[in-house]
């Protein structure tokens, strides 16, 4: 499997919540980001992303809230996503 397929697997596993938990108020869409990536739009969710992006501890907070963490998967990779967008969008 390419990495590209698997990230966007890793985005499919996103519930996408209509109030997400994980993102705790932040104005980061991590919704709008993983729904883009599922379909491999990868620079509208980088742009997506850069609209209001947060920092590698931020993420981290938003992994551990994510209603998926309590799932034998655990949570949506997000920093695993993020860092993928990053690599192909620069």
């Amino acid at each position: 499997m390419t990495l590209t397929k698997k990230v966007m697997q890793l985005s499919m596993r996103c519930r996408l919540c209509e109030h997400p938990m994980c993102t705790m108020g932040e104005k980061t869409d991590i919704r709008g980001i993983m729904r883009r990536v599922a379909v491999g739009n990868f620079s509208g969710a980088w742009k997506c992303w850069l609209k209001a992006p947060v920092d590698e501890f931020a993420l981290a907070q938003f992994e551990d809230a994510c209603i998926c963490a309590n799932e034998d998967e655990g949570p949506v990779a997000m920093r695993e996503l993020i860092g993928y967008l990053s690599e192909v969008n620069s």
